[in-house]
């Protein structure tokens, strides 16, 4: 059935007799069987591969993977220093110009990908809770800030109430979006 956070747990029962503080690569991460009609290129599919990386991200003991999950023939790979690295094959003759650089920026899985890199992901994970249409995590970045994001991928806006390292936040997100706020 693939890999999900849930999937950790299961792993942990049978590893954690023999050793302690396992950590997993993924190597083959695949938000979807089949990619008829190149859907990397929908926010649809942005949203699917937004919701489904973020739940394998955030557990801790994931050291990296690496994902087929922007434009075709193309790998995302995130690390423990919570870096991402693009490697483009470059076999998809639909893909040209700017298209191929690296990041897939131009498009809507690269934006998700870009905003992760740069913010939603870039940090030592403080939370991270997913109900339904709806996930948010924080993260402490770096420098000290703390960036909390909000992933609503319902078609109604939403109001939520949410307690992040002491404090109450309350996080707003129109529908089918993903929101960063520094808590600052």
């Amino acid at each position: 059935r693939g890999v999900r956070g849930g999937t950790v747990d299961s792993f942990n029962q049978v590893v954690k007799p023999f050793v302690s503080g396992m950590k997993y690569l993924i190597t083959e991460f695949n938000i979807r069987h089949g990619l008829e009609g190149n859907p990397h290129l929908t926010n649809k599919y942005a949203m699917e591969f937004a919701r489904k990386v973020a739940d394998v991200m955030s557990r801790p003991e994931i050291e990296a993977l690496y994902t087929h999950s922007v434009p075709d023939h193309s790998i995302v790979y995130w690390s423990n220093g919570r870096r991402f690295a693009t490697v483009v094959g470059g076999s998809d003759d639909r893909l040209t110009g700017a298209a191929m650089s690296r990041g897939w920026h131009l498009t809507p899985t690269g934006k998700v990908y870009e905003l992760y890199s740069r913010l939603a992901w870039n940090g030592d994970v403080l939370g991270y809770e997913a109900k339904g249409d709806q996930s948010h995590w924080a993260v402490r970045a770096s420098n000290g800030s703390v960036v909390v994001t909000l992933i609503n991928d319902s078609d109604k806006a939403t109001n939520k109430k949410v307690k992040i390292s002491g404090r109450s936040l309350t996080l707003a997100a129109p529908p089918r979006s993903i929101v960063c706020m520094d808590v600052n």
